[in-house]
C-alpha cells in the first residue's frame, strides 16, 4: 500500500475502488482514468494483482462514461468502496457477461439505457439510492434486459423509469423491490415477459402502460388505486392474476388488458367508461362484471376479438 505525505507526516493510501479481470487492457492509471472519465492526477495507490486492479479514487464523486467497459467480456466486478460513483452511463457495462453475482452501487442515483444490458451472470442488483432509470422503444435499450440470470433488483428509493423495456425479457427475475416506482404510460414493456416475477413491490401506478406485465404468469396481485388507464395487453397472459385491489379511478381498458387471466374473479370498475376489445377474453374464473359507468365495449371480426368471449362461467354483466 502507498503512503501520501501530509503535514502530520506519512498517511497510508486505502484502495477504494476494486475493477476484477481487467489488468490485461486496464493497466496504468492513465487507462483507467479514461475509463473512468476522470483525471488520472486522481487516481492514487494503482496495483495491479493478477488479473485484477485496484486503486485509490480521490477528488470526490463521479459518474461513470458512457460506453465505458462496453463488451468488456473480461471484467468481473466492480467494487465502489467508498460510494463515489453517482450515475452510470448509456452501455457502460453492456455485453460484460463475465460480470457475475451480486452487483451493488450504494450511491448511484441515475442509471442509463443499456447501462447493464446483456450481462447474463449477474444474479442481482442492490442500488439503495437510486431514483432513475432510462430505457428507450427497442428491447435492446432497457438497461437491464438480457440479464438472464437475474433473479431479484432492490431499490428501495427508484421514483420513476424514462422511456420503456428496463426489465423486459427477465425471464428468472423472481423479486422486485422497488416501493417507491410509479409507471407511466411511457413504460411500455417494462417487465414484459417476466414469466417469473411472483414478488412485486411498487407502487400504484399513474397508468398502466402497454405490455408492462404480460407473460408475467406467477404474478397474483397488483394496486390499482392511483390508476386511470390500464395499456394494450398490459396484464395479458398472467395466468395466475386473481387480486385486483381498487379500480375506482380506472376509465380505460386497452385491448387483451386482461387476456386469458384464467384465475380472475368476480370484477368491479365503477369509473371505467371504455373496453378495449379481447380485454377480457378468456378470463374463465369470473362470474360476475360490473361497470355503472360503461359506454362503449369494442369487438372484432373473430370470435377472440369479443371483449368478453370466453368467460364460460360468467353469469351477471
Amino acid at each position: 500500500m502507498g503512503l501520501r505525505k501530509t503535514i502530520f507526516g506519512r498517511q497510508k493510501l486505502k484502495a477504494n475502488t476494486f475493477i476484477g479481470g481487467v489488468a490485461g487492457i486496464i493497466n496504468t492509471p492513465d487507462l483507467l482514468a479514461t475509463k473512468l472519465g476522470i483525471t488520472v492526477g486522481r487516481i492514487r495507490s494503482f496495483k495491479i494483482t493478477g488479473a485484477d486492479i485496484s486503486a485509490e479514487i480521490t477528488g470526490g464523486t463521479y459518474s461513470i462514461p458512457a460506453n465505458a467497459f462496453l463488451s468488456l467480456t473480461s471484467i468481473t466486478y466492480f467494487h465502489d468502496l467508498s460510494g463515489l460513483v453517482t450515475s452510470i452511463g448509456a452501455n457502460s457495462f453492456y455485453g460484460c457477461t463475465s460480470l457475475y453475482g451480486s452487483v451493488s452501487f450504494s450511491k448511484v442515483t441515475n442509471i442509463n439505457q443499456s447501462a447493464f444490458t446483456g450481462c447474463t451472470s449477474v444474479t442481482s442488483y442492490t442500488f439503495p439510492e437510486l431514483l432513475t432509470i432510462s430505457g428507450g422503444p427497442f428491447i435492446a435499450n432497457g438497461a437491464f434486459t438480457g440479464n438472464k440470470n437475474l433473479t431479484s433488483f432492490n431499490a428501495p428509493k427508484l421514483t420513476s423509469l424514462n422511456g420503456g423495456n428496463a426489465f423486459n425479457g427477465l425471464a428468472n427475475l423472481a423479486t422486485f423491490n422497488a416501493p417507491l416506482l410509479v409507471l407511466t404510460s411511457s413504460n411500455g414493456n417494462a417487465f414484459l415477459n417476466c414469466s417469473g416475477l411472483s414478488s412485486l413491490t411498487i407502487a400504484s401506478p399513474s397508468a398502466v402502460p402497454e405490455n408492462a406485465f404480460s407473460g408475467c404468469s406467477k404474478m397474483t396481485s397488483v394496486n390499482l388505486s392511483n390508476t386511470t388507464s390500464i395499456g394494450n395487453n398490459a396484464f395479458d397472459s398472467c395466468g395466475l392474476l386473481n387480486n385486483v385491489v381498487n379500480m375506482d379511478n380506472v376509465t380505460t381498458v386497452g385491448t387483451r388488458a386482461f387476456f386469458n387471466c384464467l384465475n380472475l374473479s368476480n370484477f368491479s370498475a365503477n369509473s371505467v367508461k371504455s373496453v378495449g376489445q379481447s380485454a377480457f377474453t378468456g378470463c374463465t374464473s369470473i362470474t360476475s362484471y360490473t361497470f355503472p359507468e360503461l359506454l362503449t365495449v369494442s369487438g372484432g371480426p373473430f370470435i377472440t376479438n369479443g371483449a368478453f368471449t370466453g368467460n364460460t362461467n360468467l353469469t351477471s354483466f
